[in-house]
């Protein structure tokens, strides 16, 4: 049994239990489950397969929980990422993980383009 598999049978034996509160706001096991898979097959439709390797470039949220388990649940490997790394640091490792894409914030692209001098 995997750990996403473990969460699919947690939000079936438990659907209105809170899995994770984040700023005074809870999330159910079924909300939680409903929202991995749904960003799963988003990924799927863009492209993420089974074992390629994709970054989470974010903080402690409930988006990190759901890209994790989203990407668990494909078969893709995860390649997390401390937001606080620095350019050269995060290229380094996205280059040697073969990452093929980076699940991130907007606020994080938005920051990575005013570095490169690019307007959003």
């Amino acid at each position: 049994m995997n750990c996403v598999q473990l969460l699919v049978d947690t939000a079936t034996r438990l659907p209105e239990k809170t899995a994770l509160v984040f700023r005074n706001e809870e999330t159910s096991y079924k909300d939680l489950v409903n929202q991995i898979f749904k960003f799963a097959n988003g990924l799927r439709e863009n492209g993420i397969k089974e074992n390629m390797h994709v970054g989470i470039l974010m903080g402690n949220s409930p988006q990190y929980i759901i890209s994790y388990y989203a990407l668990l649940s494909i078969g893709a490997t995860v390649v997390p990422l401390n937001p606080q790394y620095r350019e050269k640091e995060l290229a380094y490792i996205l280059n040697n993980a073969d990452a093929v894409a980076l699940i991130c914030l907007l606020n994080i692209v938005k920051q990575i383009l005013t570095v490169h001098g690019i307007s959003f």
